[in-house]
């Protein structure tokens, strides 16, 4: 699903900003079209991509993250169109902070993680992934407080989503 790197931007060494665009997008891009050839052999085929809650907005200390799920995310959107005409269905999961490895594993400890905390499991992504699975939605947030701030931000002016994530990861 990817690599993270939690910290101040200007901390994390460009090499390690490139790996995190390496892994989350280019590998991303080259799996998925390695795999179009069976994916287009195969009636109803799916796709389903890992986003994140990071590509709604710019999230602070995860730069390079967010910049690659919206690329993720983008990618999602274009495939999902342009493959329609082979019957293959494009979707993205966009959790927010999911407890695993690639989360407790970081030094850098993030305001916005203190601040709304880590209630998600790799089992209740699953389960999401198994229900998106069902339906045709390209997006599909996970957890009721993502969902309500997707909702949110539907609704409300731009600015209100930059000073939310603002204040949540205020220092």
């Amino acid at each position: 699903a990817g690599i993270l790197r939690i910290g101040e931007f200007e901390t994390i060494p460009a090499a390690e900003h490139r790996r995190i665009m390496d892994i989350n997008v280019i590998a991303l891009m080259d799996v998925t079209q390695q795999a179009f050839p069976l994916l287009k052999a195969t009636p109803g085929a799916r796709v389903i991509n890992m986003s994140s809650a990071s590509a709604l907005y710019g999230t602070p200390h995860f730069a390079s993250y967010s910049a690659s799920k919206f690329a993720v995310r983008g990618l999602t959107e274009a495939l999902n169109i342009e493959w329609k005409a082979h019957d293959i269905t494009v979707q993205d999961m966009m959790p927010p902070f999911v407890k695993t490895k690639m989360l407790t594993d970081q030094t850098f400890q993030a305001p916005i993680i203190e601040r709304l905390g880590v209630n998600l499991q790799a089992e209740d992504i699953a389960e999401a992934v198994w229900k998106a699975h069902q339906g045709d939605d390209v997006h599909n947030p996970v957890s009721l407080q993502f969902k309500s701030l997707v909702f949110g931000s539907k609704w409300l002016p731009n600015a209100f989503t930059r000073q939310l994530i603002g204040l949540l990861s205020k220092r």
